[in-house]
């Protein structure tokens, strides 16, 4: 016998004891059979002439995938007095269930309680556990279990047994606060949503006090050394950096059903914002240590605005990209109130340098844009290189239509040569046909209506996005494309 997935074979076991009660095993069946469960039983089954003991055989030891044992008073006494025709399927069924007490095929049902409200269970079953369907309401909160357990679909599936963490090799490379902390989120996001706030704080605390540790000493101020220890520091980071991912991708994925505060992100942002400069109170930290953090502040919230898109999460963007930024300077003064776009640091152009020359140095190869190289190496195996590039336009993009409150400072996307000429791929952009789907993510580009877009798309006509200005220096002549490239105005909620 082989377990048929598709439509799985079920016979059923009770006691025939009046009419009333065979109409309501029937209808039983019936809803089954509604739901993909073929099912067997006399009242169907069974004709006229045929061989009673080989039916039941049949079924129970054969033919059918699970039997479902209903379970009544009069069942449970034939059963433990083995008369009838329910003492020889239990005669059957019991030898199947005290031969392998592992066995999944018998499942037995409570269809009704005694006046005590004790549930009837026959003697050689007593120690099995058992679906209670024995009255309207538990049969509307355990029928779905039943379904599962035929269809071998469990609500909470076993994950796959993965490979050994990596980090049991290297402790000094595992940070327990932050596992932790995922672990705890994973689970409380699902069964204590009001806590989630306080954990993501917490997670984020944990994070940048971690993140402080990577500090780097070089043996030499040699090109080379310098190039070389950035880049290690870098892959040792990444161990801390996978917690991350998988936080901010249950966050994103889940935290817009449970009210996620996401400011919390932007002061998290703000404090990793604060380790991109010497400031007076800490000086312990180097140049290049600050070219690093520099990397990890641009890389961070790279992944939140592309989880984000994956996710379809357009709040968690919105306020990732519109909310104030209280930014520090070096003497620890507040700067006033800034954008996302003072997270783009422009002396990425240096670390940009350093990882060009490892790239040179190490792998002989010559990229046109070194650090969007970084980023894209560096993906975790959850998130697309589509989400991360299309996160990083994005964020030019939204600087650019707005570029009169952000003072003319732009994103620049160093990840924008590996885009390709598929404009139909921005998914963000090709779906704004649909009025509604603009309703949606309308606030990621800081407007209220279609008109307000195509004016702030329109705006951007004379400026360097505009005139194809944006470039890396040795790109040449790959730019980054215009909006209308995308997607056409006059085409903008068009269609539902």
């Amino acid at each position: 016998m082989s377990e048929n997935i598709e439509h799985p074979i079920v016979f059923l076991s009770y006691a025939r004891t009046n009419q009333e009660h065979i109409e309501k095993i029937t209808n039983f069946a019936s809803i089954l059979r509604k739901d993909g469960i073929d099912v067997k039983f006399d009242e169907w089954d069974l004709k006229v002439g045929n061989d009673l003991y080989f039916f039941m055989e049949n079924n129970i030891k054969r033919e059918s995938d699970k039997v479902l044992l209903i379970l009544t008073k009069e069942f449970v006494e034939k059963a433990n007095d083995r008369k009838s025709g329910v003492g020889t399927e239990t005669q059957l069924i019991s030898k199947e269930v005290y031969d392998d007490v592992k066995q999944e095929r018998i499942i037995p049902i409570v269809w009704e309680c005694d006046e005590k409200g004790e549930d009837y269970i026959p003697t050689f079953l007593e120690s099995r556990l058992y679906i209670d369907l024995s009255t309207k309401e538990k049969f509307g909160k355990n029928y779905e279990t039943l379904l599962r357990i035929l269809y071998n679909k469990p609500k909470n599936p076993k994950e796959d047994l993965g490979e050994m963490p990596k980090w049991l090799n290297d402790t000094n490379k595992y940070y327990p606060k932050t596992n932790e902390v995922v672990k705890r989120f994973n689970y409380s996001i699902q069964h204590h949503p009001n806590e989630i706030n306080p954990i993501m704080e917490e997670f984020c605390e944990e994070y940048y006090e971690y993140l402080k540790t990577f500090t780097i000493e070089f043996s030499s101020n040699n090109i080379n050394t310098i190039s070389g220890e950035l880049y290690k520091d870098l892959e040792e980071y990444q161990q801390l950096k996978n917690d991350f991912e998988e936080f901010i991708d249950i966050l994103s994925k889940k935290g817009k059903y449970y009210g996620a505060d996401y400011r919390i992100l932007v002061e998290f942002l703000i404090k990793v914002h604060s380790l991109t400069f010497n400031r007076r109170d800490r000086k312990s930290m180097n140049t290049y240590d600050l070219y690093k953090f520099s990397f990890i502040l641009k890389e961070l919230f790279l992944y939140m605005i592309a989880y984000g898109l994956k996710n379809k999460n357009y709040n968690l963007i919105t306020d990732l990209l519109h909310s104030p930024y209280y930014l520090t300077d070096e003497n620890n003064q507040l700067k006033g109130t800034q954008h996302f776009v003072e997270l783009d640091i422009r002396s990425q152009g240096d670390i940009n340098g350093y990882i060009d020359n490892y790239y040179k140095e190490n792998e002989n190869t010559n990229y046109i844009s070194p650090l969007g190289q970084l980023l894209i190496s560096r993906l975790p195996i959850s998130l697309n290189s589509e989400y991360l590039i299309d996160a990083d336009l994005l964020c030019c993009y939204v600087s650019f239509l707005n570029k009169e409150e952000y003072k003319n400072e732009f994103w620049f996307p160093y990840t924008y040569v590996y885009k390709g000429r598929r404009w139909d791929s921005f998914e963000i952009f090709r779906r704004l046909t649909s009025k509604r789907y603009f309703e949606e993510v309308k606030e990621i580009f800081n407007v209220k209506t279609i008109d307000e877009f195509k004016s702030k798309v329109i705006s951007t006509h004379d400026s360097l996005l505009g005139q194809r200005q944006i470039r890396l220096s040795n790109s040449w002549g790959k730019y980054v494309e215009p909006i209308e490239e995308y997607i056409n105005l006059d085409e903008i909620g068009c269609e539902k």
